[in-house]
């Protein structure tokens, strides 16, 4: 469908006659295959408005998420949808409900509404949540900032019910969400260490910055988690970006945590002067990295600390 589509383009006009699943499905095509088809998209979003009452729970959701994963902003299209969502929830299994929460979120859209008619149908049906429905809603919900605290008790509950099932990600992301929001649950966050430490060696340079940071902001120092985070393999050390390095410099320092060595080894990789004279030609992308390498007392390169470079490469790029 979606590849005959992209062959003969077709106007909102024509796609009024596809019924919602034809509209749904080639826009999840587009997003899952990241063809980035954005005229057939906005056709696609023109053609669903008016029939959007005629979605199902999963037509809706489908839709929701295909927009937020090729980060397509359609306002008009997001109220409909958030409208008509509100009807199906019922409906709606643990994917759809945590694809729609992940999907407005992504594209920071903040309908209170939705959210909370999402966390009421979500709490009941938390038995059928995965480890990766439970990081994306607790994920979505602290991003856009929106904390309903009985949705957020129950998926840290069930997020320990089911620690064994959580893969790297989900582990992750769960314990960022909580780290975001300043909820120091101390059970879940235990689990979390416990779970995280079997299978640390696997994970990716994020997972293992994104987990420093979290530990640090909700001030848990545990010793062994937050020492292998900064001791990734050598697979992990070619995936490392100046973030990466600046959230664990940042939260070693943060919980006091010897780390010179292993921090020194993190920056050898690609160059600490590498990576601030990055950060100091964007200082808007990369303004809160700067601060932590700066601050990082630990970070040393060929003599100089990190403060010092920052500063000798801010003075010569306002020459």
């Amino acid at each position: 469908m979606c590849r005959y589509l992209r062959q003969s383009p077709l106007s909102p006009l024509q796609l009024s006659d596809f019924d919602p699943q034809a509209l749904a499905n080639p826009a999840w095509s587009v997003a899952k295959f990241l063809m980035m088809d954005m005229p057939l998209m906005k056709s696609i979003s023109a053609a669903a408005i008016p029939t959007i009452y005629d979605f199902r729970s999963q037509n809706l959701s489908n839709l929701a998420w295909a927009f937020s994963t090729i980060l397509l902003q359609d306002d008009p299209l997001c109220h409909a949808t958030a409208s008509s969502a509100k009807r199906t929830l019922p409906l709606a299994d643990a994917q759809g409900l945590s694809n729609t929460v992940w999907a407005f979120a992504r594209l920071e859209v903040r309908h209170e509404p939705l959210i909370a008619a999402i966390a009421a149908e979500s709490i009941p049906k938390l038995s059928d949540f995965t480890g990766q429905n439970i990081a994306n809603t607790a994920w979505a919900c602290a991003l856009i900032e929106v904390v309903i605290p009985p949705l957020m008790h129950s998926l840290a509950s069930t997020a320990i019910d089911i620690q064994h099932q959580l893969d790297a990600q989900s582990l992750a992301n769960t314990v960022w969400a909580y780290a975001a929001i300043e909820w120091r649950l101390i059970p879940l966050i235990d689990a979390i260490a416990a779970q995280s430490l079997r299978n640390i060696s696997s994970w990716t340079a994020c997972e293992l910055s994104s987990t420093a940071w979290a530990f640090a902001r909700l001030g848990c120092r545990n010793l062994p988690l937050l020492q292998a985070t900064a001791e990734p393999s050598h697979a992990q050390l070619s995936e490392l970006t100046l973030l990466d390095i600046a959230n664990t410099a940042w939260a070693l320092e943060a919980l006091d945590i010897p780390s010179s060595r292993a921090l020194r080894c993190l920056v050898n990789a690609h160059g600490l002067e590498n990576f601030i004279r990055d950060a100091v030609d964007d200082d808007r992308i990369h303004g809160v990295e700067m601060i932590h390498l700066a601050n990082a007392s630990c970070f040393e390169h060929n003599g100089h600390r990190g403060d010092q470079l920052l500063n000798d490469l801010l003075w010569e790029s306002a020459r």
